[in-house]
């Protein structure tokens, strides 16, 4: 269960990244989103941080 919370969860902040570059993954993100990603690696400003946790949170109320 945890593994596929995981996957979920990397999924959800792969989408969010997308979403906010527009095309893509942000020029600053190089190579595969894991569980040791760290989030400020993938180029998110504070309020797309939040964004992530929106979604997160929405995906499992």
């Amino acid at each position: 269960m945890a593994d596929q919370f995981a996957t979920d969860v990397i999924a959800l902040i792969k989408k969010r990244a997308e979403s906010e570059s527009g095309e893509g993954m942000p020029a600053s993100f190089v190579g595969e989103i894991t569980i040791a990603t760290e989030l400020d690696a993938l180029g998110f400003d504070s309020l797309g941080l939040a964004d992530v946790l929106w979604d997160v949170e929405q995906a499992y109320v």
